[in-house]
């Protein structure tokens, strides 16, 4: 109801799958209170096996409250909830966990300046307060509040559920925001604990799952309407990193395709699009009590050291939008502004070839050169290619769209003079925000932009060809063994008198031969070889005997030689075939068995 009131973008789209959502409640740190969100529309989600196992979901705020054990509609409430994003991943312990870095971000710089930058609405890290609760288990409970707690009271956030909360009276934060009751589980469920449960000194490989809720909502790059909504969003994205940077020293580290949004229904003189997604970033003192990256972590009362931060960190970054001077890994190369600033020249150039109408001087589509340039898996071949295509002097040109043509012949300019190389006659001139915004700036003040000039990108799109149905039998008496052979009709045949050596290739037992089961298929289509039950079991026959005596089969059909050969009412000619040694120890088993008890007899 709410989200047909305020009629956010796409908003039926992303309500179509309504009852796959779930209703999700989330940690605040900064108040300790419970807020609890309806999740309808699962934007992405990470399937890997070892990773943060990253989920985002589009998400609105549940003001329904509980009565008589149901949810329903708070009377008493007039506040307008927005669609949010909301994210929940676990995280490595050797990272400050995300909600950190918001809240240098947030308290660093004005709320009117959070230009370019995604804010945190609430959040927090949900195994960090487990474990502070879970250690508390021997030492003395505070006494349980009294149960008339103000109505006006934040509910607070229980990790172990709400039913738990309130039969131990737990109505209201308390100052650690840990609950005033004995934690009721062998082990914290929200922070894995298995390594440190042999070795304490191991913690750097445990992580911790942590929820956060983003105000800003946005739509990917790649969905753009025109290029240059693309090319201002991307633009304002860059702001926001200079502010991040300048006003609260922190470096984004991971600016990718996904970590980029155009907003959705940006109000007049907001941002266009914003930087998010600050899991990865690092943190650089602003002040003398302020610390930074270099210092040890405090985890519960755990400490990590640097070197162990360092040594167990997974590599920082998105490898196809990775700088070169990170992908070489020269010894004393830290990550800087600039090599996030390349990164963006990557992304830009990732969606103009896969989105846009462009091609190279030597004719090259967009598709040809994207699968070229971002086709490495290892970082040598990366190198090559993106060094390569920085030192390509041919024009890359946007069909009809000259200010996109020319921003990205200027960017390749500023990143490739940034680079260093002993064989370039200039000086290496590192990139900076004024000067990349200046480019930026320039194309989107040029007035020939073109309208609806998206394109679905093609790459993953592969011709499959119609394969048509197999002839179905009518005659349902019918054995597999004489359908295959009908639909076989025609076929050239070995005569039964010759030589099995000559035409049949001797292969080891228990392979496939190569002519067994064999059956036309049609053009682009795949058949099975599997051997029938019959011709498995039957014994070869001796070479050169030709067919056996003919005993009539249960469906009026004869059996020729061996069991299941059946042919209809005229014995077809048989492959005769070496006998295996498989099956030759087996007859002369039989036989052995055979002359045993003709003795006893």
């Amino acid at each position: 109801t709410q989200l047909s009131a305020l009629k956010p973008k796409n908003w039926e789209a992303h309500v179509g799958e309504l009852e796959k959502g779930r209703r999700v409640e989330v940690y605040d740190q900064r108040t300790g209170r419970c807020v609890p969100y309806l999740a309808y529309h699962l934007v992405d989600v990470n399937g890997r096996l070892f990773s943060r196992a990253t989920m985002v979901w589009r998400a609105i705020e549940d003001t329904r409250v509980w009565r008589d054990g149901k949810l329903v509609p708070d009377p008493n409430s007039t506040r307008q909830a927005q669609p949010r994003i909301l994210k929940e991943a676990w995280r490595q312990l050797v990272r400050r966990a995300e909600t950190e870095f918001y809240d240098r971000l947030e308290s660093t710089i004005p709320e009117e300046e959070m230009f370019g930058l995604a804010r945190m609405e609430c959040g927090g890290d949900i195994g960090s307060l487990e474990l502070r609760w879970w250690k508390r288990r021997n030492s003395a409970i505070p006494p349980v509040p009294p149960a008339d707690q103000p109505a006006d009271l934040p509910v607070p956030f229980c990790s172990t559920g709400r039913d738990n909360a309130l039969a131990n009276h737990f109505l209201a934060p308390t100052v650690d925001h840990v609950p005033p009751f004995a934690f009721p589980l062998p082990y914290p469920q929200h922070q894995t604990y298995s390594s440190r449960v042999k070795d304490s000194k191991r913690i750097h490989c445990e992580r911790s799952h942590v929820r956060i809720v983003i105000a800003d909502v946005g739509h990917p790059l790649t969905e753009f309407t025109s290029s240059r909504e693309m090319v201002a969003a991307m633009r304002d994205a860059i702001e926001g990193h200079r502010i991040a940077w300048e006003r609260a020293k922190v470096l984004h580290r991971d600016v990718s395709l996904g970590n980029i949004l155009i907003a959705d229904d940006a109000p007049e003189g907001s941002h266009r699009g914003f930087l998010h997604d600050w899991d990865y970033s690092s943190m650089g003192p602003i002040d003398a009590d302020s610390q930074g990256n270099a210092a040890s972590l405090m985890e519960d009362d755990e400490e990590i050291s640097p070197d162990n931060i360092e040594e167990h960190k997974e590599r920082t970054g998105t490898y196809y939008f990775i700088a070169l001077a990170l992908l070489m890994m020269r010894p004393g190369t830290l990550h800087d502004s600039c090599h996030d600033l390349e990164s963006y020249f990557w992304v830009l150039t990732w969606v103009v070839l896969r989105h846009t109408d462009c091609y190279r001087e030597d004719g090259a589509s967009g598709d040809v050169l994207c699968q070229q340039l971002f086709g490495a898996t290892e970082d040598h071949v990366a190198i090559s290619l993106k060094s390569g295509w920085l030192g390509d002097d041919r024009v890359l040109t946007v069909s009809g769209n000259e200010p996109l043509t020319a921003l990205i012949r200027h960017f390749k300019r500023l990143v490739t003079f940034s680079q260093r190389n002993a064989y370039l006659p200039v000086p290496v001139t590192a990139l900076t925000h004024a000067a990349v915004l200046a480019v930026f700036d320039e194309a989107l003040a040029m007035t020939d932009w073109p309208e609806n000039d998206w394109r679905a990108c093609t790459l993953l799109e592969k011709t499959r060809a119609t394969v048509p149905p197999k002839p179905i039998v009518a005659d349902a008496l019918r054995s597999k063994t004489a359908s295959k052979k009908a639909l076989t009709a025609g076929l050239p045949t070995v005569p039964s008198g010759s030589a099995s050596g000559s035409h049949v290739p001797t292969r080891r037992s228990g392979t496939k031969r190569a002519n067994e089961d064999d059956e036309p298929a049609p053009s682009g289509a795949t058949h099975s070889r599997k051997r029938s039950k019959a011709s498995a079991m039957a014994p070869p026959p001796a070479p050169g005997s030709g067919s056996g005596v003919a005993v009539a089969g249960p469906s009026g059909a004869t059996t020729s030689g061996g069991r299941g050969q059946r042919s209809g009412s005229r014995a077809a000619p048989t492959l005769s075939r070496q006998p295996s040694r498989r099956s030759s120890r087996i007859e002369a088993q039989k036989e052995k068995k055979a002359s045993g008890s003709d003795s006893a007899r």
